[in-house]
């Protein structure tokens, strides 16, 4: 299984390496049926980070609420605040996958043992769907990505809990 005491300090060295663009870290493992996403609140080179872990996992249909995207809603979206620097380092447990988001420009793969970086802003708020996008198994297009865009704001709100 997935170690994420392994993945942190892997995480933490890349940072390393990255100039202070980023305000925020995201870190993202593919696997399976299932993203598992850690935020890092922070951003700054050798800062303490606060870090919060969760899974996403695909809503069933017959869980899905009146209007909701059939096979794109997950149980719990990504939280990015919009107009501020993201940093999302993408690696995978199991096969090569990959964290797409066509709608924000953003492709990169998810390969086993490697971490891959990619920078953005979100200049607007609202809900971005996206999917894994190589042939990583059976049913690889059952592994949704979803990103709400909030203001900055409503961001610290939920993350200084």
């Amino acid at each position: 299984m997935f170690n994420f005491k392994t993945y942190l300090i892997r995480s933490q060295i890349l940072l390393n390496f990255y100039p202070d663009y980023a305000q925020f870290n995201t870190n993202d493992s593919g696997m399976r049926f299932l993203k598992a996403y850690e935020i890092a609140h922070g951003g700054k080179k050798n800062s303490m980070f606060n870090y919060f872990t969760y899974d996403s996992i695909m809503v069933s249909t017959d869980d899905l609420f009146y209007g909701g995207c059939r096979l794109l809603e997950v149980d719990n979206p990504l939280f990015l605040p919009i107009n501020v620097p993201v940093r999302v380092i993408v690696t995978a447990d199991d096969v090569i996958h990959s964290w797409a988001i066509p709608s924000l420009g953003v492709k990169i793969d998810c390969i086993p043992g490697r971490l891959n970086v990619v920078e953005f802003v979100i200049a607007r708020g609202g809900i971005f769907y996206g999917q894994c996008s190589e042939i990583c198994g059976t049913q690889h297009g059952f592994m949704p990505i979803c990103i709400v865009a909030i203001p900055l704001d409503v961001f610290q709100f939920l993350y200084n809990k």
